[in-house]
């Protein structure tokens, strides 16, 4: 929002009066501008608060999918067969750093159950 203002601020310093035609469009009637000029007004300072809103949303949307393909592909590299297909069978669970939890947690059961 700072950055908003401030580019607001020089443009007010650079375009004088002519900046508030930004909220009134071209073409529109006079008899709209008490209703245009508000939202217009609305309309521009809620800009940046809905532009950040959509970038943290797609921001936390990119790191769950990588996320969620980076744990497939741990889970496809740490399972039986692709280990012994690919030789990577030394490998051990604990380098994959998002499944580790899952490997610890069935270790521990597995032990449990054979004492």
């Amino acid at each position: 929002t700072t950055l908003i203002a401030g580019l607001t601020i020089k443009c007010i310093a650079k375009h004088k009066l002519n900046f508030a035609s930004f909220f009134f469009p071209n073409g529109a009637p006079v008899v709209l501008a008490p209703l245009l000029v508000p939202v217009e007004t609305i309309s521009f300072f809620s800009r940046a608060i809905s532009l950040g809103v959509r970038l943290g949303a797609n921001l936390t949307a990119g790191h769950m999918i990588l996320h969620i393909i980076s744990d497939f592909g741990a889970q496809m590299l740490a399972s039986v067969p692709w280990r012994a297909a690919w030789g990577v069978s030394s490998v051990p669970p604990c380098c994959f750093r998002s499944v580790s939890w899952r490997w610890r947690w069935l270790w521990y059961r597995r032990m449990s159950s054979v004492c």
